[in-house]
């Protein structure tokens, strides 16, 4: 197997749903064809069933409420891990724009559950210049 293949099972953190395809898609489809299992956790999926108001981005891709843009993302993340052939889970967490319904400790632990006996996990890397980057690196 060439040397850029991370193992059997392979754990993505991503922060956002849009975070690891994008920037590891190609990765991805490759170590699936390679043999590799790859999760994709998202982290900041929000909450399913809040009916906050949209705020930032979501606001401005249409979506009413926390909870419908929650539903949306989560389609599209599993409509894009399909194609590259990963699996994906999502975590309750808000973004920088809503409530992170959850501290430091709660996401690191639902992190590590879900990490565990992976070969690789993989986190969000350089540069981190989004908030929600950036408090998830140092989570």
């Amino acid at each position: 197997m060439p040397n850029d293949f991370p193992g059997e099972r392979v754990v993505v953190v991503s922060p956002h749903s849009d975070d690891a395809v994008l920037s590891l898609g190609a990765a991805i489809a490759s170590w699936v064809r390679q043999g590799a299992s790859v999760e994709l956790l998202t982290v900041f999926a929000l909450d399913l069933v809040s009916d906050a108001p949209a705020r930032g981005w979501d606001a401005r891709a249409g979506f009413a409420t926390e909870g419908e843009a929650a539903v949306g993302r989560r389609a599209e993340d599993a409509a894009a891990c399909a194609i590259l052939g990963a699996t994906v889970a999502w975590l309750p967490f808000g973004s920088v724009d809503y409530e992170r319904h959850g501290d430091e400790t709660a996401v690191r632990d639902a992190i590590s559950s879900a990490a565990e006996g992976a070969d690789a996990l993989l986190l969000p890397g350089f540069p981190l210049s989004h908030p929600d980057h950036e408090w998830l690196g140092r989570v």
